[in-house]
């Protein structure tokens, strides 16, 4: 839990897409300075502290078409 705080670490693999289960939701999720921010993200889950964050690191975009 917490990825906003291990998201430097794992940002410095240059990924495209970052799945992390059991992270909290976006409405907790403030990143640290020197962290880049998704361009886009999408949760899923009922519990506000474990669902399941999909973030998007390139143009890969999580809106359905």
């Amino acid at each position: 839990m917490a990825f906003r705080k291990k998201a430097t670490k794992v940002l410095e693999f240059c990924p495209d897409l970052v799945i992390i289960p059991e992270c909290e939701s976006p409405a907790k999720l403030t990143f640290s300075n020197g962290s880049v921010e998704p361009k886009d993200k999408i949760w899923i889950g009922e519990n506000h502290s474990k669902g399941m964050g999909i973030f998007s690191y390139s143009d890969f975009s999580t809106v359905q078409t």
